[in-house]
């Protein structure tokens, strides 16, 4: 028999009184027909907050016309149900790669709020979740731009099963231009620390002047973090935005050439082989052609820099090691035995010697587990079981780490 509790949207329920698989059916129906998180949900509410980019400097100029890109929204999963708040700390959570909706990580955001009662603020990448054209996730239109791209890159050939609706746009984009790759990457983090100024201005809703930030990256998104950190190393001590945050790196932060994210969710193979040539070019190039990769005559130097050294595992291995071995003391990777998008080999080869020893565990979770899902959420009762214990497994380690004393500074 099934005796699964009845979900109720009771806001003084605590994330101990619900399973995982609760939680996410729970945040599903919190969704509108946009897709956007909103209300009450159990402890919790979702909330909207508008965001202007000041950072686009760095984009192609047919790029600066998609204006979702400019102006967009952040959901913000709040603790405290209707009453919570205003709150003076934060996580930001850094979604991964060709992401068009958050339905994944509103239990994620749930979680974490709940139990560390911090507010998480669900912040999309470029071009990615709200910042993408509505028509990259209008599955129909994007059916028949697959089979257009079949034909033309592939002429029938095997990679041509790599196209899927699913990754049609970021395949097109990346594969006629891949150095928009790291031209959004730029953006993304000139938007993250312009948030994090405004959080300590007092001036977003919901909020007192933060003067806490901690950092949750996944996949691609602990490649933005990582850079984050690395550019905030070479502030002066009194203009660091992340010196005393707790970070965790979940599934990602190995080393981009050597992950293999050709996925029909994710990026074909001709785009990603493309992508992987600009890659080694950029992590050989000087600081002349490092400059220009961002945008010429613009300070982007140290973003485009520290993504440069996240390419490869034994280039600009010393500058990597460095910045980031000056706040390893609050960095903690998790990475799954089952992902094959950013195996577990290759985030120990890129952050062993920097990390100290225990902050990289790898961890068995579920047969059904997968890079792109790690916690799919099951009708059969004994497998949600086994994804609600993995969940819960995972996230003890992630809530523990939030929780150490983080004004440790090394």
């Amino acid at each position: 028999m099934d005796d699964r509790r009845t979900l109720t949207n009771d806001p003084n329920m605590t994330d101990d009184m619900l399973s995982y698989t609760e939680t996410a059916r729970l945040c599903r129906d919190a969704y509108t027909s946009h897709a956007q998180p909103q209300g009450v949900v159990g402890a919790v509410r979702f909330v909207h907050r508008s965001f202007s980019s000041s950072h686009s400097s760095s984009l192609l100029g047919e790029d600066h016309c998609i204006e979702e890109n400019l102006s967009f929204s952040c959901p913000i999963c709040m603790p405290g149900g209707e009453t919570g708040g205003p709150f003076d700390r934060a996580i930001i959570l850094l979604h991964g790669l060709n992401e068009r909706y958050w339905d994944k990580y509103m239990p994620w955001a749930y979680t974490l709020a709940v139990r560390l009662g911090v507010p998480v603020i669900m912040f999309p990448i470029a071009f990615h979740m709200d910042r993408g054209r509505p028509a990259w996730s209008d599955m129909r239109r994007m059916n028949r731009e697959a089979n257009k791209r079949r034909a033309a890159v592939y002429g029938g050939g095997a990679g041509a099963r790599t196209v899927s609706c699913a990754n049609c746009a970021m395949s097109e984009r990346i594969g006629s231009h891949p150095e928009r790759s790291v031209r959004s990457g730029i953006q993304t983090i000139g938007d993250v620390e312009q948030l994090v100024r405004e959080l300590g201005s007092g001036t977003v809703e919901g909020f007192s002047e933060v003067g806490h930030i901690d950092l949750f990256g996944y996949s691609i998104g602990c490649t933005i973090l990582e850079a984050l950190l690395m550019k905030d190393q070479q502030r002066r001590d009194g203009d660091q935005l992340f010196k005393t945050s707790q970070a965790v790196l979940f599934c990602g932060g190995a080393a981009l050439c050597h992950t293999d994210p050709v996925r029909r969710g994710i990026i074909d193979q001709a785009a990603f082989s493309r992508l992987h040539r600009f890659f080694v070019e950029l992590s050989h190039a000087n600081p002349e052609a490092l400059a220009a990769a961002g945008h010429e005559g613009h300070n982007e130097l140290q973003q485009v820099d520290a993504l440069a050294s996240l390419l490869q595992l034994d280039v600009r291995r010393e500058f990597r090691e460095r910045l980031l071995g000056a706040c390893a003391v609050r960095l903690l990777s998790v990475c799954l035995t089952e992902d094959t998008v950013f195996p577990p080999a290759v985030i120990r080869q890129t952050l062993e010697g920097i990390l100290p020893a225990g902050s990289i565990r790898c961890i068995s979770v579920h047969e059904n587990a997968s890079h792109e899902m790690p916690f799919p959420v099951c009708d059969d009762l004994k497998e949600s079981v086994q994804v609600d214990k993995s969940f819960q497994m995972v996230f003890d380690h992630l809530c523990a780490h939030y929780q150490m004393d983080n004004h440790r500074v090394q």
